[in-house]
């Protein structure tokens, strides 16, 4: 899979999770990663925790946190509390890595 980083990309890399929830979400992000070109901005809004995208970055790079922590999240859930400490990972690990693993500025 080649070509440049849209939302579309994010859509495919939820419905692959979806439809194979035993795989890794590391191994379904470098799956639909591959050979792609552009930045974290390029997502658009689907790069956002709550989203069902921003959990399986979550999934895959913010292993300190549940997976039911990103369920929480993106089902509104999540006390406020948990919320904040969701979002702080977000921004100060998760995000980051996901950056640092796809060369995406």
């Amino acid at each position: 899979m080649t070509g440049t980083i849209s939302p579309a990309v994010a859509l495919a890399a939820a419905g692959l999770h979806r439809n194979h929830p035993d795989t890794p979400a590391r191994a379904v992000l470098d799956t639909v990663m591959r050979g792609r070109r552009g930045a974290l901005a390029d997502f658009g809004p689907a790069l956002d925790p709550g989203t069902e995208f921003g959990a399986l970055i979550g999934k895959a790079f913010g292993p300190e946190l549940a997976p039911s922590e990103w369920a929480a999240l993106a089902s509104g859930t999540a006390s406020v509390e948990q919320e904040q400490r969701i979002r702080q990972v977000w921004r100060d690990r998760v995000l980051p890595a996901f950056a640092l693993a796809y060369g995406l500025p």
